[in-house]
C-alpha cells in the first residue's frame, strides 16, 4: 500500500502504540486486526508488519522495565526461546499454508481464548 493512511488509521495506530508501550501483552492481536481490517493487508503480510512493529518498540519498553529492576531474566529467556521457536514454526506454516490457513488458525485461537475467558467468568463464583 502506497497511499497515506487516513487520520483515523493514524489515531488507531497511535493508540495501539501507547497500549503496546505501556502494557505490551496482547498488542499483537490489536495490530493484526487493525492491519487486516483497517489497512487492508492480507494476514500473512499483516503478521510480518506486526512483528516488525513490535520489534521496533519493544526495546524501549524493555529498557524502562530493566531500569526499574522489574525484569525476571530466567522467565524472560524461557519465553524468548519459546517465542523464537514459535516464530520459526509459524513462519514455515504461514508460507506453506498462506493467508487462508492463517485465517483459520487465528479464528481457532480467538475462539478457544474467548471460550476459556467465558468459562472462567461463568465459573468464578
Amino acid at each position: 500500500m502506497t497511499e497515506r493512511p487516513s487520520w483515523l488509521e493514524e489515531l488507531l495506530y497511535f493508540g495501539i502504540g501507547i497500549y503496546g508501550g505501556f502494557i505490551q501483552a496482547g498488542v499483537g492481536i490489536f495490530l493484526l486486526a487493525s492491519l487486516v481490517l483497517g489497512t487492508g493487508y492480507d494476514l500473512v503480510r499483516a503478521n510480518a508488519v506486526k512483528l516488525m512493529l513490535v520489534l521496533a518498540f519493544t526495546p524501549f519498553a524493555l529498557f524502562i522495565f530493566i531500569y526499574n529492576n522489574q525484569v525476571n531474566w530466567v522467565i524472560g529467556f524461557v519465553l524468548a526461546i519459546g517465542n523464537m521457536l514459535g516464530a520459526w514454526l509459524g513462519t514455515k506454516a504461514a508460507v506453506r499454508g498462506g493467508a487462508e490457513f492463517i485465517r483459520w488458525v487465528l479464528i481457532a485461537v480467538v475462539s478457544v481464548s474467548a471460550s476459556k475467558l467465558l468459562w472462567d467468568v461463568l465459573h468464578s463464583t
